[in-house]
């Protein structure tokens, strides 16, 4: 009986897992059939990570794991590095690899888009407050895992994990209130975002999670309010834990960094320009990348996600603007938009 109830459950995920992963595969299409290689000059992918992932995998193949890299400055705790990624489960498989081909690093970089791809699609299709038909939480699926966010950090997987990730903690959210003893298995996700190697984005991410999870709370029946709170509260705390590994030797490093000996100056007014509200509907009216880039401002990737998407998003929104669920949708679609406009 339980082979068959878990057969029911994995079996329906093959084809659209399948499906997310073919998608990816055929977006990427001149890597496999031109020669590509991403990012262009580079970037942090080739110039930063790599050096690091080969001084691990050399090491591994010799018995054993090293915390401390003697090969940069006077010396360097790569493991106090967050974005070097020596605990992120993602990047294991590398280092196991020596030397590591250039196949291996491209296909890390794609796999957070099918990460995300996939826990979108889960979501949407699993989780109590969407619970929307196969084709529907596709679409939203591959509007997600296409869009420029990961387009523009190719070069900086890390970011891309923490992305990949977050719809899988909307749905750990869902799952942990609904089935508290799963509090453990729930927290993973959450964790992931932290391990990744980007605090910055993971703590954007987890201002989205706690959002969520306050909504799911508050949007309950009464009785089982502070039941609720408190499974929320201690998936946080399960998940800082888990997390913790990689902050606390982080913490611990940056007082010695440069980044420690820099001024923060307050800033007034905006980063983002209104005009590039038009780079929503088309990446290249003010042009992409710094070669391309004709603004007068600093260069500022747009958060685009397609033509098809973003129309079918105003016309959800449209569509079921009566529901609870839309109003949060586009208040935390709001409280985002008010955050890229301040400076970084």
């Amino acid at each position: 009986m339980r082979r068959s109830l878990t057969a029911r459950r994995i079996l329906p995920l093959l084809g659209p897992c399948l499906f997310l992963a073919l998608s990816v595969a055929l977006f990427f299409w001149p890597v496999w059939f031109r020669g590509y290689t991403f990012p262009q000059g580079g970037g942090d992918l080739w110039g930063q990570l790599y050096p690091v992932w080969s001084f691990v995998s050399e090491h591994l193949r010799q018995g054993t794991f090293p915390l401390w890299d003697p090969r940069m400055m006077g010396g360097d705790p790569i493991i106090a590095e967050p974005q070097y990624g020596l605990l992120n489960p993602v990047n294991w498989p590398l280092f196991l690899l020596h030397p590591i081909p250039r196949w291996a690093v491209l296909l890390r970089g794609m796999l957070p888009l099918f990460i995300g791809g996939v826990g979108m699609y889960a979501y949407l299709r699993r989780s109590p407050v969407w619970g929307l038909r196969r084709v529907a939480a596709l679409t939203g699926a591959i509007a997600y895992m296409l869009s420029d966010p990961y387009i523009a950090h190719l070069g900086h997987p890390q970011i891309n994990d923490v992305i990949g990730w977050l719809p899988w903690g909307f749905w750990a959210v869902d799952v942990a209130i609904r089935r508290p003893r799963r509090l453990a298995l729930a927290s993973l996700p959450l964790a992931l975002m932290g391990v990744a190697g980007h605090v910055q984005t993971a703590l954007y991410g987890a201002v989205a999670l706690a959002l969520y999870a306050l909504w799911r709370v508050a949007d309950g029946p009464l009785p089982g309010l502070l039941r609720r709170a408190g499974v929320v509260l201690l998936l946080g705390l399960v998940a800082l834990g888990l997390t913790a590994p990689v902050l606390l030797p982080a913490i611990e490093r940056y007082p010695l960094t440069e980044r420690a000996a820099l001024v923060v100056r307050p800033y007034r007014g905006y980063q983002w320009p209104l005009s590039t509200w038009l780079d929503l509907l088309s990446p290249w009216f003010h042009g992409r990348g710094a070669r391309w880039f004709w603004g007068t401002w600093g260069r500022i990737e747009s958060g685009y996600v397609g033509a098809v998407a973003l129309y079918l998003a105003v016309a959800g929104l449209l569509g079921e603007w009566r529901r609870r669920r839309t109003w949060f949708l586009a208040g935390l679609g709001l409280l985002a938009w008010l955050f890229a406009l301040g400076y970084n």
